[in-house]
């Protein structure tokens, strides 16, 4: 009896059964390979490519005290820290930053710094300013905040906008926000005739 349901087992047609299964699964197989060809090597090219860099690029920008206008040679001044955190799994390079008019339908363009501006302006909080002459690439590893001190200045003549918005331009992509007012305080100003004991 056990002979006969061994036989019956592997007769024909369950030989042509497992068969066509196993050709579906082995097809099946080599699409996914196909697909995905880092995951399938095991895990070292995977690894090498985990790299590349997101669309869009994980990055938080943040101005903890807003700042305010005030007048002084040359026009508007406007100085404060805008911090960059990058938040994906790879370093990143910053080439520009921009300051932009936010209530300007126009996007007016007020401060541009790259190059050796860029360097002047960019700290690695506990790292200290960057003194050298020399122009590095402004990077930014996972996980860390680069604060950059900006100086804003409106020419005279020129109206001061109601707020600001940021710009960065990076190696992998570009990222806008950290839109801020320019008048948070009320900044008391002295004018002729001044008068008082000293």
């Amino acid at each position: 009896m056990f002979q006969l349901e061994k036989i019956r087992w592997w007769s024909p047609r369950m030989v042509g059964v497992h068969l066509r299964a196993a050709l579906i699964f082995g097809s099946l197989l080599s699409v996914g390979m196909a697909c995905f060809p880092a995951a399938a090597s095991g895990g070292h090219d995977a690894a090498k490519t985990s790299g590349t860099a997101p669309f869009p690029p994980q990055v938080e920008l943040r101005v903890p005290f807003a700042p305010t206008a005030f007048p002084a040679e040359g026009g508007e001044h406007l100085l404060y820290e805008l911090y960059v955190t990058n938040f994906g799994d790879h370093a990143i390079t910053l080439d520009r930053v921009e300051a932009l008019a936010a209530d300007d339908t126009e996007g007016t363009v007020l401060a541009r710094f790259s190059g050796r501006p860029l360097n002047d302006i960019a700290m690695n909080p506990g790292a200290g300013m960057d003194m050298s002459d020399t122009v590095k690439p402004v990077h930014i590893v996972s996980g860390e905040t680069l604060a950059l001190f900006m100086a804003v200045t409106v020419p005279e003549g020129k109206p001061t906008p109601a707020s600001l918005e940021h710009r960065l331009t990076l190696r992998d992509g570009q990222v806008q926000g950290a839109v801020i007012g320019t008048r948070h305080n009320i900044v008391k100003t002295l004018a002729a005739p001044v008068e008082g004991a000293n």
